[in-house]
């Protein structure tokens, strides 16, 4: 692994990363790939990623405000309430951003309104996945205020939190359909492939 970043922080035509299937979360391992100059995605799905794990990513993220970086997928981790809040806090001075991707993990209300904190001052993240996870109405509320401020956010995949009351999901979702919001396209990039068809319904 420790190989691999080396290469990885050495190219400098590396466009993306996709790092599956650890045994041992690689986020400490991976710190240093945030500061390759040509990195643009990275993938971490399947790594049993946990809240203390993210800790250590999001401090590389939060170094890195000049970070290249413009897709981030944690897709079938662990990450909770307080892994979320760390990335929300990790990204405050991000300008490079646009899609991330945290569905199929266990974060709550909390960890969703530690991300519409994020959602209100944000201006570059374009997408935001978190389907399949454990919110319920109270993070949904909190994720549709922040809309009301941000103007940039193009899609927000809340699919399968069963806690979400299902008019409340479709008025969020509509919220991101809005003319006004869409400045581009927010497909997914390369590499996000957690749930591939809610990608292509989206």
């Amino acid at each position: 692994m420790r190989d691999v970043v080396a290469a990885v922080v050495q190219s400098r035509s590396l466009y993306e990363l996709q790092l599956w299937g650890n045994e041992r979360a690689p986020c400490a391992c991976v710190k240093p790939v945030l500061a390759a100059s040509s990195l643009r995605v990275l993938s971490l799905h399947h790594n049993a990623i946990d809240d203390d794990g993210v800790a250590s990513l999001c401090a590389g993220l939060a170094r890195q405000t000049q970070c290249a970086l413009t897709a981030l997928y944690l897709g079938n981790n662990c990450i909770g309430d307080a892994g979320a809040a760390r990335i929300a806090h990790a990204l405050a001075n991000n300008t490079s951003l646009a899609y991330l991707g945290l569905s199929v993990n266990r974060i709550g209300d909390d960890g969703a309104s530690a991300l519409a904190g994020l959602l209100k001052t944000n201006c570059t993240l374009r997408a935001l996945y978190l389907s399949w996870n454990s919110i319920a109405d109270a993070g949904g509320r909190a994720l549709l205020q922040a809309l009301d401020s941000n103007r940039v956010l193009g899609q927000l995949l809340l699919t399968g939190n069963d806690g979400i009351d299902v008019a409340l999901g479709y008025v969020i979702e509509e919220a991101t359909r809005l003319p006004r919001r869409r400045i581009g396209q927010a497909a997914p990039l390369p590499g996000d492939l957690y749930a591939p068809a809610l990608v292509a319904n989206a």
